[in-house]
């Protein structure tokens, strides 16, 4: 238990740190919880005739309750995205959220679940979300459980009985609501190749005459550290997370259903923008928006329990969406490409494919052909475009990565978590 709680130390004084106004309700949080543990504590040793509760015991359910107050993770329900702030003890999110509401309603109902037919494992991969008129968004971690690139084109893998895969969105799947809001993902667009960001495109069918809700526009100011952010997305339960105990108490016992979570940026550079809500896996693919104006600063993709987040930036996830709708074609020769060893110390870390770059250093596709030669050079050619717009073509390398971009893990596709052994308890 001693490890996990240096971290919620860590990760509460962080969250004070940068943030005066919920500083003060953190401590009179911290104060009430004390004094209802001495209560508590001094009942027992009574009732029993026993010393009370161990100070361990108390010190991790205390920064536990702190980190509940300061990173809240929300329900949304009813289709409209209300939120049940009860959930809450915090008045200064409560306060935060309802002056953003209309922001927030907007985007909820842009995200949804990414659901398979015929997968021999899954029946969900992560969460999506409209970034265009029929078009969502999602992680290339994630699209890739189904789809593949083939004969110049993506195609969905072959499933159970020699039949193709499917999937489709679903923008419900919200806690005591067993109402669908179900559109196909009829063709998948672009599927990042591995040593680009970790973004996907597919196209949504509409059905008969539902609408889909309005897209997310993309925030296309300067991100900054410190600015009030929310995640929507599906977490899931994780069994790599040092402490399941701990887990539940944050996350509740809902999973597998759409939640909100607020929280901050907390690092921001060319290729990735970090934030500290909380998240799980089956988050793969979640929206991070900016509160005060409800535009999409960054498509969030990996993290690492109570200490970081990482998100592929709006500003790169914009130039994708360009050029894949405009035909571009795009040679990428890339640079030696320096990554850190693994932390033994933090199992399931794969700093790969969490290396992503910004937009001009990285790798467009649509229709492929690859060609590649020693030492490494790749030739990636476009076909037809999406929508109209003259080919063009560009060359780039990709640099090493940026000395203060960490070891991520992955949030891979929630079905993969379920039967791993727990994280190693010295994490």
């Amino acid at each position: 238990m001693k490890n996990v709680l240096d971290c919620l130390k860590r990760a509460n004084a962080r969250i004070a740190q940068g943030d005066l106004q919920l500083r003060e309700e953190l401590q009179l949080r911290r104060d009430l919880s004390l004094e209802g543990f001495a209560h508590e504590s001094m009942a027992d040793a009574v009732d029993l005739e026993l010393p009370g509760s161990e100070p361990a015991e108390d010190e991790f359910a205390l920064e536990t309750i702190v980190l509940r107050t300061g990173r809240p993770v929300l329900a949304v329900h009813e289709g409209d995205a209300v939120l049940d702030l009860d959930e809450s003890d915090s008045r200064i999110w409560r306060k935060r959220l309802e002056d953003s509401m209309d922001n927030v309603r907007r985007v909820t109902a842009a995200v949804g679940r990414v659901e398979l037919t015929n997968h021999p494992q899954f029946e969900w991969a992560g969460t999506a979300w409209l970034i265009g008129e029929e078009i969502v968004v999602t992680n290339r971690h994630v699209a890739e459980l189904f789809g593949r690139a083939a004969n110049g084109a993506f195609v969905f893998r072959m499933g159970l009985g020699g039949t193709p895969m499917e999937a489709r969105i679903d923008f419900l799947e919200e806690f005591g609501r067993p109402e669908a809001q179900e559109f196909a993902l009829e063709k998948i667009l672009h599927i990042e190749p591995g040593n680009g960001p970790d973004v996907a495109f597919l196209r949504v069918r509409r059905k008969g005459q539902k609408e889909l809700a309005a897209h997310i526009p993309l925030f296309d100011e300067q991100v900054a550290s410190g600015q009030d952010v929310a995640v929507v997305g599906y977490p899931a339960k994780d069994t790599r997370i040092p402490d399941i105990q701990l887990m539940t108490s944050i996350f509740g016992e809902v999973f597998d259903k759409k939640r909100l979570a607020p929280g901050k940026v907390t690092g921001v550079n060319q290729i990735n923008i970090l934030h500290d809500c909380s998240t799980l896996g089956g988050n793969s693919g979640s929206v991070v928006f900016d509160l005060a104006t409800g535009k999409a600063v960054a498509l969030h993709y990996a993290g690492r329990f109570l200490d970081a987040n990482f998100s592929v930036p709006a500003k790169v996830i914009a130039d994708r969406l360009k050029r894949i709708t405009s035909g571009e074609t795009v040679i990428v020769r890339p640079a030696p490409v320096v990554t850190p060893s693994p932390d033994p110390s933090t199992p399931h870390t794969q700093p790969a494919p969490g290396i992503a770059a910004s937009a001009s250093q990285q790798t467009l596709v649509q229709r492929v052909d690859l060609h590649f030669t020693l030492p490494v050079e790749v030739a990636i050619q476009v076909g037809q475009p999406i929508t109209g717009g003259a080919a063009r073509t560009v060359s780039s390398a990709i640099p090493t990565p940026a000395e203060d971009v960490d070891e991520q893990v992955p949030e891979a596709p929630v079905e993969s978590y379920r039967g791993r052994p727990g994280f190693d308890p010295e994490f």
